[in-house]
């Protein structure tokens, strides 16, 4: 018991960073406007998805909610 719950942290551990989004991520930040406001869809994500959405629009959002 003792061995899995040392794997099972072992691999959380060397999960974290992928899973935070901070190792090696390529999204890019999304600034703001000058005028200070971001809008965006907010999907139903069991019925709908970003790239449905951005067919749709005919476009790409700044961002998904």
């Amino acid at each position: 018991m003792r061995a899995l719950l040392l794997g099972l942290l072992t691999a959380l551990a060397l999960a974290a960073p992928a899973l935070s989004g901070s190792a090696g991520s390529t999204a890019a930040a999304v600034e703001p406007p000058e005028d200070g406001a971001c809008f965006g869809p907010a999907l139903d994500w069991g019925q709908d998805s970003a790239a449905a959405y951005a067919d749709r629009l005919g476009a790409t959002p700044s961002l998904y909610g």
